[in-house]
């Protein structure tokens, strides 16, 4: 019998056993008001993949690209892969790190004129990566031009990271948690963004 899609492919857990899982959760209801879904669908059952996340999130936030960026990077790559979830978890970290929306909101409209031609480069290339249907991304002529040999080894790397995450979304039929329209209410109602978070999805 064949599992319905519009409902996530597995039950939750939502009595996780352990205290790194129990930690998690409630460090997850702290930053976002609730635990969200790849904690309660995928990480509860294997939480050394939860280890291996925190660990890829330390190494982004040590890549020399600018914060502003990897966010639209990894936010593009989740609007190509059409992951609901990632989609929304990439815009709520952006609201809590105060990065604000207009731009992310033109990703979603695959709209890249309102970028500059350093952003338009990287996102060109993003999207190359994830509609590749060959094996073979082609680079846009400016990519180089724009960034140095590391700086793009760190955009595949925060596009694959991205990947990732998609896959366990996607792969569970995890679908959005409603994130960021909550954190922008917060925003709004007390003019901060709140506590800096964390990328596991």
């Amino acid at each position: 019998m064949q599992a319905n899609r519009s409902e996530p492919l597995l039950n939750p857990v939502d009595r996780p056993g352990g205290l790194f899982l129990r930690l998690a959760f409630y460090m997850s209801r702290r930053l976002y008001g609730r635990v969200i879904a790849p904690l309660r669908y995928f990480y509860a059952r294997k939480p050394g993949l939860l280890r291996i996340s925190l660990r890829m999130n330390r190494a982004a936030e040590k890549l020399s690209l600018e914060p502003t960026l990897c966010s639209l990077i990894t936010i593009y790559a989740a609007f190509q892969a059409g992951c609901r979830f990632c989609q929304d978890f990439g815009m709520a970290l952006a609201v809590k790190a105060g990065l604000g929306d207009l731009k992310f909101q033109a990703l979603a409209a695959d709209d890249l004129s309102v970028f500059t031609e350093r952003e338009q480069a990287a996102l060109m290339f993003t999207r190359a990566i994830m509609r590749s249907q060959d094996g073979h991304a082609d680079a846009p002529p400016a990519l180089r031009d724009q960034f140095t040999d590391t700086e793009i080894v760190e955009i595949v790397y925060l596009i694959a990271m991205e990947r990732y995450y998609n896959t366990i979304s996607m792969g569970l039929g995890l679908n959005s948690d409603d994130l960021a329209p909550r954190l922008h209410a917060e925003t709004r109602t007390t003019g901060r963004p709140g506590e800096s978070a964390v990328k596991i999805a």
